[in-house]
Parts: C-alpha cells; structure tokens; sequence
C-alpha cells in the first residue's frame, strides 16, 4: 500500500533528480523510503491539486497490510500455545488478492497491497470492481476492511485463459483480471467470473483508527461491516475459522485441497508494516509431507544432490558450502521421466557443512565430489508455480540407502501442489 516499491534505490534516486526533488533525509543515510515519500507528494500535487479524495487520504496512513510470520520461526513452546490456547484461532488461508475496501461518505474504493511503479501512490481498483445492484442506504457507517478478493468461478484461470491472459493459479488470474483495463475485467465479471470478498479485519470505523485495539474488538467493529454490506447485496463473508479444535479443521482445510490456515491471537494489535510479529499472526500452512500422507505416498521428498551455492558473507558459516541443490525425476503420464530440480536446501546442520566442504585452487568452499548424487529426504511448504520447485525446504535426514533412480515423483501431484 503506503510505501512499498519494485523500484531500486538507483531508480528512485534518478527520477528525483529528473524532476528536480530535493530529497531531505534527515539524520537517516539515503533510503528508499524517503525518496517514494518525496516522489509520491510530487504526484499528489500533479494529479490531486484539489486536494486527496477522502479514501486515498486514509489509506497513506497504512504502510502495509499485516503480515504473518510463518509458524516454523515459533519455538515449541510457542506453537504448542497456538494449537493449544484460547488466545489463538484459526482462519483459513484464502487463494485470492489481498486488498483495502475503503467505505466513506463519499463512496466505495479499492485498493491494492501494492503501489504504483508510475506515481508510486497505492494502485486503485476503483474502476475494475464490478458490485452489482447494491442498495448504499443500507450502509450505515464507513469503514476500512482488509481482505481478500477472490472469484467465485473456481475456473478463473480458465475463463482467463480463453481471453489470452495465461495464468498458473487463481490468485494469478484474479490479479490480472483486476489488472485488465476496466471495461474488459467488468465484462468478465458480469458474465463469468463475480468477485467475492472474503474480510477477515477492520482498521478504521466511523472515523476513528482502531487498530491499536485488540483482534477480539476490531472484529466486532468487522461483523458489523459485513452485515450492513450483505444487507446491500455485495457479496462478502468472514472465512471459516475454529478456536476450539484447531488441529481437526486444520487438516479439514488441507482435506480439501486448501493451502492452510492463519492463526491469528485475538488480543493482538493490527501492525500496518512489513514486520512479521510472532505474537500476533501465524502462517500455518501445508507441508509438502502432510500433502504426501494423504495421499499416501509417503512422509518426505527423496531427492538426490546435483549442486550447491556458496554461503553468504554475512552468516555464521561463511567459508562454508551454504545451501544444496537437489534433484527428482518427474514421472508423467505416460510413465516417461526427466530431471527436475526440485529444491534448494540451505538448513543444514553445522557439522554436515563441514563435512561437505572442500576448497578449490583458489581457496574457495566447493562441494565434496562424493557428495553428488547422495540422497537426502527433504520437506517444504508448497510448490512454486514457475520453477516448481519446494519452497521453504528443509533437510530431514540422509538416504544411504538410495540411490537416484529411486528419486521418483509423479508430475501430477508436484502440479497439484502449486499455489
């Protein structure tokens, strides 16, 4: 939203001085921050001399949507709190856009997590949202809610498809139907694809921000919202979510095909910047060895060493082999099996990197020769949708007892796993 960027600091620094900003930061060193500050008030003037409409105002108080920590940086003691405390809860984790619906008195706007490469202001989806026939007298207070925007076509990616645009998941293909210019994506929403919104929080209400105040409370302010918006026709709900049997609707989520849930603790705040709380947020999401249970083929990935990447300078094991790349054969359909490499595994126990690590002429860390095609188990949540490749993977044991051949996965289920 506020200050989020895809520019690099180069970038920034050259189109200030292209436009002649002067940029003051202050006892800060040059960052990116006060330069897409000073870019976006040059903007605001050009495009905004009037003055900022009411919902644009609010929403360049948020830097950036809340985000989660992800449940493996817990300690064990805090992720036994999760499952098993009441201040946590589950809610499951939703494929859609994340987005800000700002109601005033002065309408509805949309906007998204992301800002502008052009004018470096939040990107509004105003114009792309399709509501309907909704009845606005029904729609009491005004309100800011966080959410996620999601198609109720659960073949969007398809609907898109036939229209030119390719996409490799419904998250993908909800983007770039918002993305289209806006007489296109209302069209396809009008005749194949109605969005839904799916609100799960609520940051401002009736002119005051609450986030400050506790997840249990902003919820009340969010229940209320969603009532009033349903009472006009707009389509948008809570997502499921369970306080008191976590663990069962947790796998019911993944018996579904769901990627996982959110655990969020009901007294914590609403943080609007990119710092992850472990207190506050929790991505618990399905592993790639809870996938393969079900299945039934297994608990890990048996995969096999093709390669490594060199530790970073500024890690403790420096001068050390830093990650292992490793191999699988994808099997299709017709039983025909090629190369894939499937992770790039960098936990490894300290005493494993020592034992691994060579120096070449040079002096520099290199894998041992005997290393490669060694196999390992490996596990991780998920599967990229472009390299396909496990993301987050962690080394579970060593496989003496394998050789590669038997490094075997079928192309179907690693597809089934994209998210």
């Amino acid at each position: 939203m506020a200050l989020q960027s895809l520019r690099t600091l180069k970038e920034l620094r050259e189109e200030c001085r292209s436009l002649g900003i002067s940029v003051d930061f202050g006892d800060k060193k040059e960052n990116k921050d006060s330069y897409i500050r000073a870019l976006r008030n040059y903007y605001i003037q050009q495009k905004y001399p009037e003055g900022l409409p009411k919902g644009l105002e609010l929403i360049l108080n948020i830097e950036s949507p809340m985000l989660c920590q992800r449940m493996q940086v817990l300690k064990e003691s805090e992720r036994d709190e999760v499952w098993n405390s009441k201040k946590w809860y589950l809610e499951e984790k939703l494929d859609g856009a994340r987005g800000v619906m700002v109601k005033t008195d002065e309408g509805f706007d949309f906007y998204s997590r992301n800002s502008s490469v052009k004018d470096h202001l939040p990107i509004s989806y105003k114009d792309t949202i399709y509501l309907g026939d909704y009845r606005e007298d029904k729609i009491e207070n005004e309100f800011i809610l966080d959410m996620e925007i999601i198609s109720t076509n659960p073949n969007i990616d398809t609907v898109m498809e036939k229209r030119g645009v390719i996409t490799e998941t419904k998250l993908q293909a909800v983007a770039a139907l918002l993305a289209l210019e806006p007489e296109r994506s209302i069209a396809i929403q009008k005749e194949e694809a109605p969005l839904k919104f799916m609100a799960f929080d609520c940051l401002w209400f009736d002119g005051e921000w609450i986030m400050h105040k506790p997840l249990i409370e902003r919820r009340r302010c969010l229940k209320k919202a969603i009532k009033q918006l349903k009472k006009s026709g707009i389509d948008i709900s809570l997502p499921n979510s369970n306080i008191s049997n976590k663990k069962v609707f947790y796998s019911s989520v993944l018996f579904k095909g769901g990627e996982g849930c959110v655990a969020k603790n009901i007294f914590s705040i609403y943080i609007p910047t990119s710092s992850r709380r472990r207190d506050a947020w929790v991505k618990v999401k399905r592993s790639m060895s809870e996938s393969m249970q079900m299945y039934g083929i297994g608990d890990t990935i048996d995969a096999y060493i093709t390669g490594y990447e060199e530790a970073d300078e500024s890690k403790g094991w420096a001068g050390l082999v830093g990650a292992i790349e490793v191999s699988v054969y994808l099997r299709d359909s017709e039983g025909n099996t090629k190369p894939h490499k499937i992770a790039v595994v960098s936990g490894i126990p300290m005493e494993d990197r020592k034992k691994m690590t060579a120096l070449s002429s040079d002096g520099n860390p290199v894998l041992k020769r005997e290393y490669y095609g060694k196999v390992v188990s490996v596990d991780g949540q998920a599967v990229s949708a472009r390299a396909k490749r496990l993301k987050h993977a962690v080394l579970v044991s060593w496989r003496p007892d394998l050789s590669p051949d038997n490094c075997i996965i079928d192309e179907e289920f690693l597809n089934s796993m994209i998210i």
